[in-house]
């Protein structure tokens, strides 16, 4: 059977991005170091499996180079330390939200309630405390409420 051309670094960037252990995906994948050697390649339908396997959608598996996935949003989970690969769980979170909140505020807009808040962008260079102060105030919110 003819195989596919797929690079081992897309094929270990999808491994990693998938959050599999080493043990799983050799167990899945009879000749998972031989593809990652590239002293065989995998068929299609490896590929395919591949691709349901790690979650990656199959086309990424035919780029030369790993794609670079980077955050729409600020990253700070390693705080000021080595930034670490995105999940697909991560990344699903993220777009999912995403498309929820451009779906609410299309929603918004059809019922033609799209007034500014006082507040939004008052706060630069204020404390912290001091800027919690003017949203509770503006909300209208209080403890005892």
């Amino acid at each position: 059977m003819v195989g596919t051309t797929v690079s081992a670094p897309v094929l270990s960037w999808a491994w990693r991005r998938s959050g599999r252990g080493a043990d799983e995906i050799r167990t899945k994948f009879a000749h998972w170091d031989e593809w990652i050697a590239e002293d065989r390649q995998p068929s299609f339908s490896d590929v395919q499996k591949i691709a349901d396997f790690t979650r990656v959608p199959i086309g990424y598996f035919f780029l030369p180079d790993p794609p670079v996935e980077e955050l729409p949003i600020p990253d700070f989970r390693a705080g000021r330390g080595e930034r670490t690969e995105s999940s697909v769980d991560l990344l699903e979170t993220i777009y999912l939200n995403q498309r929820r909140q451009g779906w609410y505020e299309d929603y918004l807009a059809n019922l033609g309630e799209l007034e500014p808040l006082s507040f939004v962008g008052s706060a630069a260079g204020m404390s912290s405390s001091a800027a919690a102060a003017r949203i509770t105030e503006a909300l209208g919110y209080s403890v005892a409420e």
